[in-house]
This record gives C-alpha cells, structure tokens and sequence, in this order.
C-alpha cells in the first residue's frame, strides 16, 4: 500500500477516507484478514487508475478455528456519480 503523503505528492489525486473496516475480518483469535476502504478524488484532471487486489473470489480464512473474512471489491465512480 502507498502512503497517503507518496500518493498525494505523486498523482493528482486527494485521499478522502482510508480505514480498517470494522466487523470485516470474522470471529475468532486467528481471523481472516481486515478489509480496507480507501476513497480518492482526482483533482484537476482526468486520470487512468489500475488496481492490483485479491481475495474478490475467496475470502481471507482464519486459522484454528477463526473465522473468514469479507471478501473484497474495487468500486469506481465517475465525476457525474454514475457506477
């Protein structure tokens, strides 16, 4: 993961939220993993965005009786608000 201050100084590009969220990582001492929201906002001009992520497909699984976690996903909206 980037830091926010690299990203920032680097692409054109704010950082609106980057968080742990909360509940996502199933039951148990050895739980599958957190899952993470980031939310950025181009600033100023268009921009070409690539992701590189797992765990889409499969969730995170724990080990010795913890439970898995969520699943992920990559969501993209548009300056008008469309999906």
């Amino acid at each position: 993961m980037v830091p926010i201050e690299v990203f920032e100084l680097r692409y054109p590009g704010l950082i609106e939220e980057f968080t742990l969220l909360p509940d996502s990582a199933g039951p148990g001492r050895f739980r599958g993993a957190h899952a993470v929201s980031k939310s950025f906002r181009a600033v100023g001009t268009e921009i070409t965005v690539s992701s590189v992520s797992d765990r889409h497909g499969i969730q995170p699984w724990g080990l010795l009786g913890g439970g898995a976690g969520t699943t992920g996903s990559l969501l993209y909206q548009d300056s008008e608000g469309g999906e």
